[in-house]
């Protein structure tokens, strides 16, 4: 089985590999972001593979992108955490805000990296100092 041993081999190097330079490249990505707006003080979501979907293939999906501001009270969001969706008046009203905020989700919202990285199951926060990962119970 020398070869298999090989491959396996290879597979663990190549997904560590991923997820270190995943990291570093998503660690960039998000300074850039909040060096560029300095308003926003995190952003945070969850991302997991459920456990059921009606029959349907479950799979693999990072949830909505959610931004505190640093005018943001600690009681305010669906969650009541501080973290406004993209349909709270604060970004749905300002049309520059909600552009900018798509495009940069755009640039780093890819499952397969954000899977690699941080894992199934778990919340992850972004804020300056870099990412917090919690696990998530989605059920």
């Amino acid at each position: 089985m020398g070869a298999l041993d090989d491959i396996r081999k290879m597979k663990a190097e190549l997904d560590a590999t991923i997820k270190k330079e995943g990291r570093a490249a998503l660690k960039a990505e998000f300074k850039a972001f909040f060096d560029a707006n300095p308003t926003i003080k995190g952003i945070r979501w969850t991302q997991y593979t459920p456990h059921f979907n009606d029959g349907e293939p479950c799979t693999f999906s990072v949830g909505e992108f959610r931004y505190r501001f640093a005018d943001t009270a600690q009681t305010e969001g669906d969650s009541e955490d501080g973290f406004l969706d993209s349909y709270s008046n604060k970004i749905s009203d300002d049309k520059k805000l909600g552009e900018l905020l798509h495009v940069f989700e755009g640039a780093v919202n890819d499952n397969d990296v954000l899977l690699s990285v941080f894992g199934d199951h778990v919340q992850v926060t972004a804020t300056r100092k870099g990412f917090d990962v919690e696990e998530h119970d989605h059920d």
